[in-house]
């Protein structure tokens, strides 16, 4: 079996990204498409600290939905969620082995809090938006997020955009090191990068 390699990378030139998939024959394997997610958190924010500092075992939970490319968020208030379908994901990080877990629900007043077995009580903190396309090589995948949009949960349920990043995040997949070969290309290569961690920058 062919080991794989997973990068993250910030990417400020997309034209020299795009050009580089061009002449390694990407082809697009889903047209683009903007994804939602609802991070939850304790009052501590105990699983924010857990990944920023690598913690093991670690539990990150969220809300996703997919939605169109002409999506556009003009809602300030998780009720208007409510009866949407969205995956429930948890993705775990024990001492071994890494792992996800998901659940198809109808968002409701009931997912407006949960309970977890390592964190206890947790509620939404942070919302994120953003546009993703798909490609793949002959062996490896690609995924570009753009567009990324940070949004702050209050209190009451309601929240409020604080943040709008200017570049884009390219995820590579790899079994060949076609891109590792010639990331000097690049921007700054991320061996770790979360969302959900630089919703708090």
């Amino acid at each position: 079996m062919t080991a794989r390699s997973e990068k993250k990378f910030v990417e400020k030139n997309l034209p020299n990204f795009y050009n580089f998939l061009s002449k390694n024959n990407a082809i697009e394997i889903y047209k683009q498409r903007k994804i939602l997610s609802i991070y939850f958190d304790n009052d501590s924010l105990q699983s924010y600290y857990d990944a920023e500092e690598g913690t093991r075992p670690r539990r990150k939970i969220r809300l996703r939905r997919y939605y169109n490319t002409n999506y556009f968020l003009k809602l300030n208030k998780l009720s208007d969620f409510f009866k949407q379908k969205f995956s429930l994901e948890k993705k775990i990080t024990e001492f071994n082995t890494n792992y996800k877990l998901v659940n198809k629900i109808i968002f409701n007043k009931n997912y407006l809090s949960i309970i977890d077995e390592q964190y206890g009580f947790m509620k939404p903190v942070k919302i994120v938006l953003y546009d993703r396309s798909y490609f793949k090589l002959p062996n490896d995948r690609i995924t570009i997020d753009n567009n990324i949009r940070y949004y702050t949960v209050n209190n009451n349920n309601s929240f409020i955009l604080n943040n709008i990043i200017n570049y884009s995040i390219v995820e590579f997949k790899t079994g060949q090191n076609i891109f590792l070969s010639q990331s000097n290309n690049f921007n700054t290569l991320q061996s770790r990068y979360s969302k959900y961690l630089t919703s708090f920058f």
